[in-house]
This record gives C-alpha cells, structure tokens and sequence, in this order.
C-alpha cells in the first residue's frame, strides 16, 4: 500500500491530520526496523560464510542505525556458532581418524591372531590398544578363533584329511 493509499483510507475513517501523521510514522518506522531486520541477517550470513571479517561485523550493523549493543549482541551469537561449527567439523574429522586407527589396529591384531602369530590373551590385548570398547573384544576374540578353527578345518579338507 502506497502512502497515498494509506492516507486516503484513513480519511475514509475520518482520521485527524494528527493521526494520519502517526499512523504514516509508524508505518514508516516499521518498514525501517523490517528492512534494518533484512540488512543484519544478511550481514550474519555474510558473515557465516567468511565474507565479512569478525572487525567489520559490529560497524556493518551500526551502518544502518542498530545500536552496538545490539550490534555486539549479535555479533556474539554468530561468532559462538561459526566457532561451534569449527570445533563440532574439528571433532567429527578426529572422530573420524581415530575410527580409521581402531579399524587398521583391529584389522592388524586379527590378522595376526589368523596367522598364529599371537594367542587369545595378545589378542585381547592388541584389540584393547587399538581402542575397541571393552565389551565387544571378548565376543572379537571368540569370533577371530571361530574363524581361525574353521580356517584350519577347511585347510585340512582341502589338503584331503578328514
């Protein structure tokens, strides 16, 4: 609705000159705050994806009449989640990593096991060492040495023994 239009509807309801000027402030005033609400959002996704800098956050909304106050308020928001999303990608990548080890550490100790290079107990042990949770290595263990005999067992059937 343009500003004619708003004054010419508030005749129709016999305003005064008083508050049609009021009502035409008001809306005036809220179409600043929307457009100062557009503007700092877009200064927090700007500054989300680095575009912006941590030093030209705060002066970019006091350039459209936010209060620094508010500035830094917001600013504070944006800045613990940028940083919470570093350490939260930090965590999953060495999440990751430490996955990988325990994987080529287990894989390592099994094959080991499956050669008769080490018993049960060093199993065990070397599963402990890789990080595998203590209530799955004893289930690893019984299942490496299932393996292990039906390895033999199928060794000795094709060698023609029975």
């Amino acid at each position: 609705m343009t500003a004619a239009e708003v004054d010419s509807a508030l005749t129709d309801l016999n305003f005064s000159n008083t508050a049609k000027h009021w009502v035409q402030r008001t809306i005036a005033t809220r179409k600043l705050e929307q457009l100062a609400e557009l503007y700092r959002k877009s200064v927090s996704e700007a500054y989300k994806y680095s575009l912006i800098s941590d030093a030209e956050y705060v002066p970019a909304l006091e350039a459209v009449g936010i209060a620094a106050a508010d500035a830094n308020a917001h600013f504070a928001v944006d800045s613990e989640a940028k940083l919470g999303k570093r350490a939260a990608a930090a965590a999953r990548a060495a999440a990751r990593l430490a996955a990988e080890i325990t994987r080529a550490e287990s894989k390592a100790a099994l094959l080991n096991y499956a050669t008769h290079n080490i018993d049960e107990v060093a199993l065990a042990a070397a599963l402990v060492v890789a990080g595998l949770p203590a209530q799955i290595i004893p289930w690893a263990v019984d299942v490496a040495a299932l393996r292990r005999e039906s390895a033999h067992a199928d060794g000795l059937r094709q060698a023609g023994h029975r």
